[in-house]
């Protein structure tokens, strides 16, 4: 705000307008409080105030208690939305794990990495793919508890650190591309090692049995 003048900006916060309400009204260019070296589209106070009564139907004696009125309902409105966000996540958290209970999966036992798996979906608003995430679930349970994932990992890790693009790869990790080592992320790479020494992924997984 500037004396007697106001942005846009701020006279939509502050008075609670729309883009609408501003086509009447004259307006000019000055510096900007906040941006002393730019330049804003400025507009009078008592010109705002004008659009401000008429919208609200209210007098002078009135406007005081109308922006109080607004602002309570504005908070409101923010939070029955945060409130609505809490609800639909805790929701899709007791549906999923409630869908993971069928494979056999347990939410609060299982490795962190599950858990990680499980809660980056459960705070994504737009993944709602139920499906997927069991699957990755399934695959992750699967890797770290019936196949060598774990001991492979250091392996892995001390390989790539060593690795020689001019040199051959060490027996135990023929089946490992040059490419592969060189460019594929670590976690990537075990998987695919693990995997290799049992045949990839079951049609049914053991623990279902």
């Amino acid at each position: 705000m500037i004396r007697n003048k106001i942005t846009k900006t701020d006279a939509k916060n502050k008075y609670f307008l729309s883009e609408k309400d501003f086509v009447n009204l004259t307006s000019t260019y000055g510096n900007c409080a906040i941006k002393p070296n730019s330049y804003s589209k400025l507009y009078l106070i008592d010109d705002i105030l004008k659009v401000f009564k008429i919208k609200y139907d209210i007098n002078d004696n009135e406007i005081h208690d109308k922006i109080i009125e607004l602002s309570n309902l504005k908070k409101l409105k923010k939070a029955n939305i945060e409130q609505n966000k809490i609800n639909k996540k805790n929701k899709k958290r007791n549906d999923l794990i409630n869908k993971l209970a069928d494979y056999k999966i347990n939410y609060e036992t299982e490795d962190i990495s599950i858990k990680d798996i499980c809660d980056s979906f459960i705070n994504c608003n737009y993944d709602n793919d139920f499906e997927n995430i069991i699957d990755k679930c399934c695959k992750r349970k699967f890797l770290l508890e019936y196949t060598e994932y774990k001991s492979l990992f250091p392996k892995i890790v001390k390989l790539r650190q060593t690795f020689n693009i001019t040199e051959p790869i060490h027996n135990e990790f023929y089946y490992i591309g040059r490419h592969m080592l060189y460019s594929q992320p670590i976690n990537e790479i075990t998987e695919y090692a693990a995997l290799y020494k049992v045949n990839g992924y079951p049609d049914k997984y053991p623990w279902m049995n």
